[in-house]
């Protein structure tokens, strides 16, 4: 198998065996730095769901600028990672018994490698909205960094990508001895920052977002917030993490950069509690911050004050992260369509698309090409 720089798996399960070993899929490539021809996370080179150069489509079906559409078997909901030419992406059978990476061409679509790592005689229960090839690790220099946020244990581990040894583990610093075990639970994906010239490490878990040190996993500085299970991934821009609260009560909150220690009381600019997602992550685009909830209702947020610039039902069930690209955001949702938006402080719809299969995971972007994976396919969609 060549060697790639990330395999990236959208919302991890939150067990600790079954996180560790499809995190070991990216430990074979040395870092690099990304190109517009690379889309190296799940949410893109800037970690934000943003392609500002790419001149992707407006509108695409299932007969008009598919360049080519390769079939997936299992299920899986992580998004395509794309490097030096190849798309990267796991899959599983849906019991779990098998768990498999393939590679693509990016030029053709053609299936390179196809290879089961691993066949679990036993897998863990997983929810039936979920799959067994889901999680998303990230990369910093030479770790692999992940977040183990089960009902049994809590812990965030950095592993040498080359080695698998241990660099740092940190436990969960949240007491949730109270909680019950589902309520002990997280899926998202750390993001990378730098704030005030060093490097931050910025996850959430239950209860709390916390930022590490990367190489060391010191803990910086923690914000307490309700929710758990969330799956949304923190974003950051304007001096200002935005940051998602999960389940139970879904919220969304502004915290400065910058803080030490607890910084509840002293950081947190604002919080916004209405229609705010559990799963699909935000995309901040100048002052201005989009998401769409679960149920289908999108909205565009003043990102320096909170406000509501405007809020519409786009419909449909949404757990993929929206897209920003040529002037546009764009939302996918879990029944193939695609509402293309124009990025503003007013709504202003431009095209509806849609595709046989339903969007779990995320879209990648690669050069002027979406490469979106379906229910069961892969799509390279580009203007000819």
């Amino acid at each position: 198998m060549p060697r790639h720089p990330a395999i990236s798996f959208e919302r991890a399960f939150g067990s600790a065996t079954g996180l560790a070993a499809l995190a070991s899929l990216a430990l074979a490539g040395p870092a690099a730095p990304a190109t517009q021809g690379s889309w190296p996370d799940y949410r893109g080179p800037g970690l934000d769901g943003r392609a500002e150069r790419a001149a992707v489509p407006l509108e695409w079906s299932e007969t008009r600028h598919v360049r080519w559409r390769t079939p997936v078997h299992g299920r899986g909901w992580s998004t395509p990672v794309v490097w030096d030419g190849e798309v990267w992406l796991t899959t599983a059978t849906a019991d779990g018994t098998r768990l498999s990476v393939l590679c693509l061409d990016v030029a053709t679509g053609t299936v390179l490698h196809d290879e089961v790592l691993w066949t679990v005689t036993e897998p863990a229960k997983r929810n039936t909205l979920n799959s067994y090839a889901s999680p998303s690790p990230v990369l910093f220099g030479d770790l692999l960094i992940f977040h183990v946020d089960g009902g049994d244990v809590q812990y965030v581990v950095a592993l040498d990508k080359q080695t698998e040894d241990t660099v740092w583990k940190r436990d969960r610093s949240v007491d949730l001895s109270r909680e019950p075990p589902d309520r002990r639970k997280a899926y998202g994906t750390p993001v990378i920052a730098r704030v005030r010239g060093a490097d931050q490490l910025i996850g959430s878990g239950a209860g709390a977002t916390v930022a590490h040190a990367p190489l060391t996993g010191k803990e910086l500085w923690t914000v307490h917030h309700p929710g758990f299970s969330m799956a949304t991934r923190p974003v950051i821009g304007r001096d200002t993490v935005y940051v998602g609260t999960g389940f139970m009560q879904a919220e969304l909150w502004a915290v400065r950069l910058g803080g030490r220690g607890d910084v509840t009381q002293s950081h947190v600019r604002w919080r916004h509690r209405r229609s705010v997602p559990t799963m699909a992550s935000p995309v901040l685009v100048e002052d201005r911050l989009y998401f769409v909830n679960d149920g289908g209702i999108a909205t565009c947020l003043d990102a320096d004050t909170g406000e509501t610039l405007w809020r519409e039902r786009l419909g449909g069930e949404h757990c993929a992260s929206p897209v920003f690209a040529s002037g546009r955001v764009y939302f996918f949702d879990r029944e193939g369509r695609t509402k293309v938006v124009k990025e503003g402080r007013e709504f202003e719809l431009l095209a509806e698309n849609e595709l046989d299969g339903g969007f779990m995971a995320s879209p990648a972007i690669v050069g002027d090409a979406f490469v979106l994976r379906t229910e069961t396919h892969v799509y390279r969609i580009e203007e000819e």
